[in-house]
């Protein structure tokens, strides 16, 4: 091979390296914003489960509540018969006279 085709071709393997020391700078930028964003999604993915574990909690807390309030009708059925049944005393009952 000649000297002028030698060095095109070498004229040529350096301006690919160059590319490929650009594209190869590219993906370096390119996979340290992909490790930030994987930084951040770990800290969405904490908050979520942060969230979930509070929803947990305010179920658990709803239904204490739901069990607890779910006898509040025998309670008001309970408090009127003593009512009732209180008047029927003091209506039975003579007045105490003081002497």
């Amino acid at each position: 091979m000649s000297d002028p085709i030698l060095g095109q071709i070498l004229n040529q393997l350096q301006q690919m390296d160059k590319r490929f020391d650009s594209i190869d700078g590219h993906l370096g930028k390119i996979n340290h914003r992909l490790d930030v964003m994987e930084e951040r999604l770990g800290a969405v993915e904490n908050r979520l489960d942060t969230v979930d574990d509070r929803l947990n909690t305010m179920d658990g807390r709803l239904d204490t509540i739901e069990e607890q309030t779910k006898n509040i009708p025998l309670l008001q059925q309970a408090v009127l018969e003593t009512l009732t049944v209180t008047k029927r005393l003091d209506a039975s009952t003579p007045p105490l006279n003081a002497k």
